[in-house]
């Protein structure tokens, strides 16, 4: 349901991991064990996990631009120096590869032209900063601010 906020938490550096289950128990348990807050726009899941003391916040935007924005009035987002640390598929914290480690895993031009790596201990993808912080800050203003 919120994939895609998840997603852009991670990418903004935030602890956002995905929960895609359908057995409820098993929610409660990692929600107890990790101390998460649990985000949904499930209202009767919301209010389940409520009764139970367990920290909720029931989202009500469809869109990524008022989740983004529900999530930011309620919670600080991570700083700027936090963003790209955090694989935005797996939610592990990245760690800084070589670059003759990392170009067995780019493109050939990738390898020619940057220098950083990242690389996911969980899942092994490889990251690099190329377009993407520029664009990440373009669409984050945007979507912070309700403009289409």
């Amino acid at each position: 349901m919120l994939g895609r906020l998840a997603r852009w938490l991670r990418l903004l550096g935030a602890d956002a991991a995905d929960w895609t289950g359908d057995d409820e128990d098993e929610l409660l348990a990692l929600l107890r064990g990790e101390s998460r807050l649990f985000l949904t726009r499930h209202r009767r899941r919301a209010a389940r996990l409520a009764l139970r003391r367990l920290a909720v916040l029931r989202i009500d935007a469809n869109d990524l631009s008022g989740q983004l924005r529900e999530v930011a009035a309620r919670f600080d987002l991570p700083p700027d120096t936090a963003r790209f640390t955090r694989c935005a598929y797996c939610n592990a914290p990245l760690r800084e590869a070589a670059a003759a480690e990392a170009a067995a895993w780019v493109p050939p031009f990738v390898a020619k032209t940057q220098t950083r790596f990242s690389r996911c201990p969980s899942c092994h993808r490889v990251f690099w900063r190329g377009t993407h912080p520029g664009r990440l800050e373009r669409d984050l203003a945007r979507l912070l601010s309700g403009r289409p």
